[in-house]
């Protein structure tokens, strides 16, 4: 149900006020539904697919967020949505970004590592490798990266980093931790879990279910509040979002979810990125197609909300918002409470 107040768009989310500001989404009008509410009508992309310029990561970062993109952009973002750019001379695409021991750090392609102590300013340092960084999490004092074709970086000490080679199918392209236990997955769905940073255990899902789940590619894990959760698509192209509390054990969640009416939906779009709400105790995915889905601890109370027609690479959570980004540098916002 939307309601019209201070040219903002209302959104009542589970007993939650959502408010999504109208001036972050572009080119968005408003018309009026049967029942009188006042909905958005997303007009065509402003940009090309065959650009597919925009931001692929965001990370909390103090009291704001960082979001990384293409080429070589950083940007701090405030919690209202507005942009300020970090200088970078590095034009590589950038891919994830952390904020640890008060130092922001950015991967990227060609073995791109940026880091930042001010916030204003990046320098390159060597990575060691030539091969696409795809993430970067902290994990137990140190960071943890990885890359294309099995490849885990290691950072020891001094900005040095050290190379550890997986025998993997497909490319590590995210990791997550939490306190005792790094997990990451890559693209052939297989997921990775280490407590030392140094010895990995693999666990083939695909092989371990197969006859009893769809095969999997995955793009995202998330390692919060004693659940990993990881996200990606079925063999058939349709989405899926699997949970599990040490990664031995999976349960796949069903996406689908009731509108204001009581109809059921199933999501069709694919999921690029995934955060936690901690008060809310809820997963938040961000979808193709500016599609956000909200999955909390009762299994039939997901919630699904279109904020835009980008494509959504990048979810994170602070102080009781969320914040969006993708496609074409798009940018907003979500007050959950």
């Amino acid at each position: 149900m939307f309601f019209m107040r201070s040219k903002a768009i209302i959104f009542l989310l589970e007993g939650m006020i959502c408010l999504i500001p109208i001036k972050r989404i572009p080119s968005t009008t408003l018309d009026t539904g049967q029942d009188g509410s006042l909905i958005p009508l997303l007009t065509k992309k402003t940009y090309s697919p065959d650009d597919n310029k925009g931001y692929r990561a965001i990370a909390a970062y103090k009291d704001q967020f960082l979001a990384v993109g293409t080429d070589g952009r950083i940007d701090r973002i405030s919690l209202s949505g507005e942009t300020t750019p970090v200088t970078n001379t590095c034009m590589d695409d950038l891919n994830g970004v952390v904020y640890n021991n008060h130092q922001v750090i950015a991967v990227g392609n060609r073995g791109t590592i940026l880091v930042s102590t001010d916030g204003l300013t990046c320098m390159r340092i060597e990575s060691g490798t030539e091969k696409n960084i795809n993430t970067i999490t902290s994990f137990n004092g140190f960071l943890i990266a990885s890359a294309d074709q099995g490849t885990i970086l290691k950072n020891e000490f001094e900005n040095k980093w050290k190379s550890i080679q997986l025998p993997l199918k497909g490319d590590i392209v995210s990791i997550s931790a939490s306190a005792s236990l790094c997990v990451g997955v890559t693209n052939k769905g297989e997921i990775i879990k280490t407590s030392d940073g140094l010895n990995w255990d693999i666990f083939d899902y695909n092989l371990e279910y197969k006859g009893y789940n769809k095969p999997c590619v995955f793009r995202k894990v998330l390692f919060t509040g004693g659940r990993i959760a990881v996200i990606g698509q079925h063999e058939d192209g349709s989405p899926v979002a699997l949970f599990s509390s040490l990664g031995n054990v999976w349960t796949e969640r069903a996406l689908n979810y009731s509108d204001d009416d009581g109809m059921m939906h199933t999501v069709t779009n694919l999921p690029n990125d995934i955060c936690y709400d901690s008060a809310g105790d809820q997963f938040f995915l961000a979808f193709d197609h500016g599609e956000v889905v909200s999955l909390p601890s009762c299994s039939h109370c997901n919630k699904s909300l279109n904020v835009s027609e980008n494509n959504l690479y990048g979810i994170s959570y602070l102080e009781n918002t969320l914040m969006l980004v993708g496609d074409d540098y798009f940018v907003t916002t979500v007050k959950l409470r």
